[in-house]
């Protein structure tokens, strides 16, 4: 390997390497096991070798030794494609174009010992030219697979924190790594190690802000490591403040000395200059007394464009912290927030995910708004830093429950979600119709008319339309006999191929019954009578297929598919018929909007939920859990969403808090998850993420713990409390949210007090339009006595008071003896993580 005096050392091949030429033609990397070489020969680097001429392809194949396990650099430089292979396993591929060089940097972590390589190059240009580095392993194991990317509202690329606090500033690998050296002993974590929950501390500061800390002991120091991304140079760029800490947990004085894998133009040091620079490593020295703690500071660019000088000026970490955080906070002030809850991580959890929502979006070139699926990830195949059709109005809408309405129209006018009422991304039908939804949730909650001007409304128009359009292939009496008459065509909604979708049906009427309150409050009477008749004729229709289905079946529940032929996931995980409802938002969603209608759908939604219930049970799923898709069954983001909808539901309607719960039980990092993941694997470890994180489902998971405690219907009634389980109800326990936005632009606060034998609802803020209902499932044929400063309503069978507008508090005292100690005593959170949270 070529040796590179601006990074250190360097592993060598042993022997030299052998090299094998090909000629021919092709576009793409051959598959050389088909091939004969032209000819073969020895070399004492692949460099040496890629220098011959008249050749194609070449195979180079050779083996290093590491003196160390640890986490090697790699840098693969290629005029065309190449591709290199460790132990039989592909770890960097270079797409370069000839006739430009092109660099892809990368690192891995390898074990101790002799390693097979084999390096694949495709020329195509003469000369040809290929460089391959490997650098000697770091003490440091890292875990590609458990990060957090942190970054600032609008800019791209976002940056990656790894567990033990290595750090790739605008997604640039290998990381930034840093380790400690005492005594002539190296210290570093090992991310992959079973006891690493114990031995690395990972977690949020403050339990919910998006400056990740990681804390780990070097012997008798304590280490801690602390990054923010911040915005400088007047908004020209992103930039990386770096804090880390040394403490001398020692009886008597230390000399530790911090090494880290950069050099001083890309981790620029701000406390002051290293000590050495050498081996591709800055060293700092330090003399600590017992007790005593010292900092390094750092800054790094992370997008954008600053020079060293502008950067070392930018205000230093603490400042930089200071201020990200409070511009934070101010992001979400004014927006629904939980104040109080009986499980307070779950506090922590609703503001991570919305800050996670925020620094998960870009400023396009163009000036749109994009509400992306993730900042990327650094370990997995599957990438999600893109938009996609059916996640952004989800997305929007609860930007819309939350209050952000500027944000909400920022994203609503861009060129990308106007895309969506027109065009089909990736076959997602569902996208078409959930375009209106987010429409309707802005009028209902601001009652901004004047927003919908003539030319919004004709687009509203047009695409409410194109939902009949989708339907008129499956009008003929052909799909009648076959119980798919006046459905949606088929799509790829659910990623799975081709199908008719119950998700498709679902979404469409929760679009129709949407843009009918739209029509009905924007006084276009024409529209209002078109789209009921459309209304009533889809839901008819579905009704008639999912009859069919269960007649076919010979039970009463429906699933995800409907086509006759095809059941292939009738018996997989069961997230793919609560997903089928998450999607559509539906029937909750729908319900808010003023959806009536019912029919098998409605009269079998129970008893489709017990059997996805018991699926998941019989794929080894424990309560809480939906499991995931195709082969990974354990978890998904999606798990509290999943549940969403059984607010609906009667029987079901804790059950959402109950799957919010299992999520923080199972973080794949702190408030994070993959959109499928696998159980640790140790008891009490991080969940392994097989794929990239996903926004959509953390939107939802917020929906989930908002609307389990204060949802708000478009006759402006609103409902407290409908999810909350009786474990949240114990004597002492409190429920309290600020700011939460009501119909016409109204907001409200509430808390809800739990005493030995009462329940107290206390209301302030704005009026309501309609009642305030408290009605969490604990009151239930629980109603007693009911005190109120205005007129009650009372429904026992449903569990139900409902408070006049007016009224400010309201007192229910409970019939039957319950449990009467307060819920348990709490532990505080441990990274990300909080104990004793069974119900």
């Amino acid at each position: 390997m070529k040796a590179d005096d601006r990074s250190g050392r360097f592993l060598q091949f042993v022997d030299g390497v052998s090299a094998e030429f090909y000629t021919g033609s092709w576009d793409i990397i051959p598959i050389f096991e088909e091939l004969t070489p032209t000819r073969s020969a020895r070399y004492a680097s692949p460099e040496e070798a890629a220098g011959e001429k008249d050749y194609v392809a070449l195979k180079v194949t050779g083996a290093i030794d590491a003196p160390r396990t640890g986490m090697c650099a790699i840098s693969l430089g290629s005029a065309g494609q190449s591709q290199l292979l460790i132990d039989g396993k592909v770890v960097t591929v270079n797409l370069g174009s000839p006739p430009e060089m092109n660099s892809v940097n990368d690192a891995i972590t390898l074990a101790a010992g002799r390693h097979a390589i084999v390096l694949i190059y495709l020329s195509n240009q003469n000369p040809p030219r290929l460089t391959l580095t490997i650098s000697e392993p770091l003490p440091l194991i890292l875990d590609r697979l458990h990060w957090l990317y942190i970054g600032c509202e609008g800019d791209w690329p976002k940056s990656w924190c790894f567990m033990s606090g290595a750090l790739a500033p605008g997604r640039r690998m290998p990381p930034i790594v840093y380790f400690l050296r005492l005594d002539g002993v190296e210290y570093a974590p090992d991310e992959t190690a079973p006891d690493r929950r114990s031995r690395i501390g990972w977690n949020l500061a403050e339990g919910d802000l998006p400056s990740p800390v990681s804390t780990w002991k070097a012997g008798a120091v304590d280490v801690r490591i602390q990054h923010v991304a911040a915005r400088v140079c007047s908004d020209a760029a992103t930039a990386v403040f770096t804090r880390v800490t040394l403490r001398n947990s020692a009886p008597s004085a230390l000399r530790p000395t911090l090494c880290i894998s950069a050099s001083p133009e890309a981790e620029i040091p701000l406390t002051r200059p290293p000590d050495q620079v050498r081996d591709g490593l800055m060293l700092f020295e330090a003399t600590t007394t017992s007790g005593e703690s010292v900092h390094f500071d750092f800054v790094t660019r992370a997008c954008g464009t600053a020079t060293r000088t502008q950067l070392e000026e930018a205000g230093g970490f603490s400042a930089n912290l200071d201020q990200t955080c409070a511009a934070f906070r101010r992001r979400t002030a004014g927006l629904a927030q939980p104040l109080v809850l009986p499980e307070p991580e779950l506090v922590a959890m609703y503001r991570a995910l919305q800050f996670v929502t925020q620094i998960s979006t870009v400023r396009a070139a163009n000036g749109d708004w994009e509400l992306r699926g993730s900042g990327n990830s650094p370990g997995t195949i599957v990438q999600y830093d893109r938009t996609f059709s059916h996640d952004v109005p989800n997305m929007v809408e609860q930007l819309i429950f939350e209050g952000d309405f500027a944000t909400a129209r920022a994203v609503m006018e861009s060129d990308y979600y106007q895309r969506l009422g027109r065009d089909l991304e990736q076959d997602y039908l569902d996208a078409i119709p959930k375009y209106l939804i987010p429409y309707a949730s802005y009028l209902i909650h601001t009652g901004d008319v004047a927003y919908f001007t003539s030319e919004r409304r004709a687009q509203l128009r047009l695409n409410a339309h194109r939902i009949h359009e989708f339907r008129l292939a499956q009008m003929n009496p052909e799909r009648r006999e076959q119980g798919l008459y006046g459905l949606l065509n088929q799509s790829n909604t659910m990623d799975n191929g081709k199908d008719y979708l119950l998700v498709d049906n679902l979404a469409a009427l929760h679009g129709l019954a949407a843009y009918r309150y739209l029509a009905e409050k924007l006084g276009d009477s024409a529209e209002a009578a078109w789209v009921q008749a459309e209304l009533e004729d889809l839901n008819a229709c579905l009704n008639e297929a999912l009859r069919a289905g269960m007649a076919r079946r010979g039970g009463q529940w429906y699933h995800a598919l409907m086509a006759v032929e095809q059941h292939a996931l009738l018996d997989q995980p069961a997230n793919w018929l609560a997903t089928s409802f998450m999607m559509a938002a539906f029937p909750w969603g729908a319900w808010l909007k003023g959806f009536d209608l019912g029919g098998a759908w409605k009269d079998s939604f129970d008893g489709s939920i017990k059997r996805a219930l018991e699926v998941a049970e019989k794929h080894g799923c424990v309560p809480g859990c939906w499991g995931a898709f195709w082969k990974c069954k354990y978890g998904s983001t999606y798990n509290a969403a999943a549940g969403l909808n059984l607010l609906y539901s009667q029987q079901y309607r804790a059950l959402p808090i109950a799957n919010l719960r299992w999520l923080v039980e199972n973080q794949s990092a702190p408030f994070q998850w993959g959109e499928n993941f696998f159980p640790p694997t140790a008891p009490g470890d991080w969940t392994t993420p097989c794929t990239d994180y996903e926004t959509w489902g953390l939107c939802f998971s917020r929906q989930v713990l908002l609307q389990s405690c204060i949802a708000v219907h478009a006759d402006g009634s609103v409902l407290i409390a409908r999810g909350v389980p009786d474990e949240w109800l114990k004597p002492g326990d409190r429920i309290a949210w600020k700011d939460v936005p009501l119909t016409g632009g109204r907001r409200l606060d509430f808390e809800l007090i739990a005493e030995e034998t009462a329940l107290t609802l206390r209301l302030s803020g704005d009026r309501p339009e309609g009642p305030v209902s408290l009605q969490p499932p604990l009151l239930a044929g629980n109603i007693g006595a009911v005190a109120a400063d205005a007129e009650v309503v009372s429904d026992q069978a449903a569990g139900s008071v409902a408070i006049a507008p007016a009224g400010r508090r309201l007192t229910v005292t409970l019939r039957r003896a319950r449990l009467s100690q307060a819920s348990p005593a709490r532990e505080p959170l441990k990274n990300g993580r909080e104990r004793n949270i069974q119900p």
